[in-house]
């Protein structure tokens, strides 16, 4: 083993030997006492995504939906029944949205009343 290799493996095992010393209690994350520690959220504590996103975004992909599925529709079933198969597709995504949404609420009832 050269010189150069045996001093790089004395550093590693030294740092190794360091971090093994230090309690898992005594140092967080960032190299902080503990005392300094800002609080952890949660992940569903805050929305991931604004509100006017989330239903823009639905709207576009109700709407792709929609001319998707009235598109496949029209050259077997004609314009009525491509409009109407249409807006079935494109207004259950809304209806699975307000679901998800009514259950969410409904679950995480007792964390919005604090």
């Amino acid at each position: 083993m050269s010189k150069r290799a045996q001093q790089r493996r004395k550093k590693r095992l030294k740092r190794i030997q360091e971090q093994a010393s230090l309690s898992p209690e005594a140092v967080n994350d960032e190299g902080q006492p503990p005392s300094k520690k800002a609080p952890r959220r949660k992940l569903t504590e805050d929305a991931w995504m604004s509100w006017r996103t989330g239903l823009l975004l639905n709207g576009l992909v109700s709407l792709a939906l929609a001319l998707f599925v009235g598109w496949q529709v029209f050259p077997v079933g004609g314009l009525k029944e491509a409009v109407r198969w249409g807006l079935i597709a494109g207004l259950s995504i809304w209806v699975v949205f307000f679901l998800t949404l009514r259950f969410t609420l409904w679950i995480r009832r007792s964390e919005l009343n604090r």
